[in-house]
């Protein structure tokens, strides 16, 4: 059981590291201007016009995404990134707060 904890704390915390380099670190750089969709409608819409690359998602949204036999196939071509939290105040639970624990990186 310790075991599988600390393989379950390292993903998490590598999850996080992600989200952190791709999505925190260049929301403001003009290179990646129009390049994430943010919230749960714009990344439906973008997983459907299969236009995300990578999808920084929350445990229960993930769930739901894949509940749908919609999105089930369309989802299997995405790079899923599950993002929860750890800790209180750190970047899973801002993920949550601020962006709706769910976030897509456009091809382009």
């Amino acid at each position: 059981d310790e075991i599988l904890e600390i393989i379950d704390d390292y993903e998490i915390t590598k999850n996080q590291i992600k989200l952190k380099e791709v999505f925190l670190d260049n929301i403001n750089n003009p290179k990646y201007e129009d390049k994430f969709l943010i919230g749960t409608k714009e990344n439906s819409w973008g997983i459907e016009n299969l236009m995300i690359k990578t999808l920084f998602i929350n445990p229960k949204l993930y769930n739901v995404f894949i509940s749908n036999n919609d999105f089930k196939d369309l989802i299997s071509n995405v790079e899923v990134i599950i993002v929860q939290p750890k800790k209180t105040g750190d970047i899973g639970q801002q993920f949550n707060k601020n962006y709706g624990g769910i976030v897509g990186l456009k091809y382009y």
